[in-house]
């Protein structure tokens, strides 16, 4: 009997002590929690800064940009120009016929000889140039130019004409390709 006696007091003691352990795991489990809500409003806060940060440095990069110049990555070459928003003329006049598109350019003060025309993926006409400083110490500006072509464009039979400061472009229109399918 006397050994009955000490397991159900070493029970009871014991559970006891269970009780108490579990208690003071849901009272870190709580305190933990309270930690983690005050870190994430800590996160949260630092993010809300970080993000208007963000904005006030975009918004400046914009206006830079915009008085400054924009600048133009060309894939073929791997450079990186800059086109004065101020400088730029209008934008290219384009005209259609059935057979063929007109591109004229305002390019004034540019060398003939630095001009280079080329059409990618058949629809995207990219022109570059190269205008010399007025001054000697003065570096060259690099100029680029793409216009969408409202249709595919053939490169055979293409011609370009560069005079008083406009850059015309005969594109002669791509023809459908038709082919013939047998019914079986």
């Amino acid at each position: 009997m006397r050994r009955l006696l000490i397991i159900f007091a070493v029970f009871v003691l014991g559970s006891g002590s269970w009780a108490a352990l579990a208690s003071q795991e849901e009272e870190a489990s709580a305190a933990a929690l309270e930690r983690a809500k005050q870190d994430y409003r800590v996160y949260l806060a630092q993010l809300k800064s970080a993000s208007r940060q963000y904005q006030e440095v975009t918004g400046e990069m914009k206006k830079v940009i915009q008085e400054e110049g924009v600048p133009v990555f060309d894939e073929e070459t791997g450079e990186l120009t800059v086109q004065h928003a101020l400088d730029l003329p209008d934008p290219a006049a384009v005209e259609e016929t059935d057979k063929e598109m007109l591109v004229s350019l305002e390019l004034p003060g540019l060398n003939k000889e630095s001009l280079q025309v080329k059409i990618k993926n058949r629809k995207t006409l990219f022109v570059t140039a190269e205008r010399r400083g007025q001054k000697k110490d003065e570096p060259a500006e690099k100029i680029s130019r793409t216009v969408e072509l409202p249709a595919p464009a053939s490169a055979q039979g293409t011609r370009a004409d560069y005079r008083d400061g406009i850059l015309q472009i005969t594109l002669p229109k791509e023809s459908p390709s038709e082919s013939s399918i047998p019914v079986d």
